[in-house]
């Protein structure tokens, strides 16, 4: 085909090689558009490959969000329950505190009166004698 293109004399000639040439080519089943067909193919097969890749990520994020979310409700709920035991323990110390005070008043009081009560035994016991 080339060989009669290349020795072609008047362009006339070399359209009407180049007509037949196609023409021939077209009838005897090679297809002028085989090849961008081909092309077309192989793109869209990636496209879909790409498709199915985006598709099983995208299922796997899901699943990974709703873990992460589980378990950060989880989380949140265990430090609320912290939170809870914190203010429970910290109004029992107060309460403990409190207690110990009034014990130790208490205690005060008691040791004050065993005092005074020991004093006036002490000075009964010198006015018995006394007499």
């Amino acid at each position: 085909m080339l060989y009669v293109l290349k020795r072609a004399t008047t362009p006339g000639l070399a359209l009407l090689a180049l007509k037949t040439s196609v023409h021939h080519r077209y009838r005897m089943g090679a297809d002028p558009f085989a090849k961008v067909k081909s092309m077309i193919k192989g793109m869209l097969t990636k496209l879909n490959e790409k498709q199915a890749q985006d598709s099983k990520q995208g299922a796997f994020c899901d699943e990974e969000m709703g873990k992460t979310t589980k378990s950060q409700k989880r989380k949140g709920e265990d430090v609320q329950k912290m939170k809870d035991r914190i203010a429970s323990l910290t109004a029992d110390l107060t309460q403990t505190k409190a207690d110990i005070a009034t014990a130790t008043k208490d205690m005060a009081d008691i040791t004050s009166a065993t005092g005074e009560a020991k004093t006036i035994r002490v000075r009964s016991q010198a006015r018995e004698n006394v007499d």
